[in-house]
């Protein structure tokens, strides 16, 4: 079975639009963080694909701080 991939949303709300979505090892750069419409954590990303940087929301629970990396990495976890 694959890992899920997780979506990046215009908002922090899992109902929000959803912008882009990222595969599980994509490195993010984490700008702010703020409670949901849903009551749940979210942080605001920004990372890069090819010559485009993508700025959007992921629910903090998805995200996973990898030891001696520059920024947090998404991890395993259901789809948002």
């Amino acid at each position: 079975m694959g890992q899920l991939t997780v979506n990046v949303r215009a908002e922090p709300s899992p109902v929000a639009t959803r912008i882009f979505t990222v595969d599980p090892g994509q490195a993010l750069e984490v700008l702010d963080q703020q409670l949901g419409r849903d009551n749940q954590r979210w942080f605001e990303v920004r990372f890069k694909v090819g010559q485009s940087t993508i700025v959007g929301w992921v629910r903090a629970d998805l995200v996973q701080e990898v030891p001696d990396a520059p920024c947090p990495t998404l991890g395993p976890g259901p789809r948002q």
